[in-house]
């Protein structure tokens, strides 16, 4: 690899990386306000878990986990 190429890597990997951090912080918010909804907090993080592996799977255009 060049050095161009290697530069490009890696704002790609950063790109990526604040991408999924993006997401995971939607996820914790979204779990945090139906905690604060009244739902239990087992429930509510398995909704934001399914939210996000499911939007997760579809950004990589993998289709919905089985």
């Amino acid at each position: 690899m060049t050095d161009s190429t290697d530069h490009e890597a890696v704002a790609g990997l950063m790109q990526s990386m604040e991408a999924v951090h993006l997401l995971f912080d939607a996820a914790d918010g979204m779990r945090a306000d139906l905690e604060r909804r009244g739902w239990t907090p087992p429930v509510a993080e398995q909704i934001a878990q399914t939210w996000l592996v499911t939007l997760m799977y579809g950004s990589m255009g993998i289709g919905k986990p089985a």
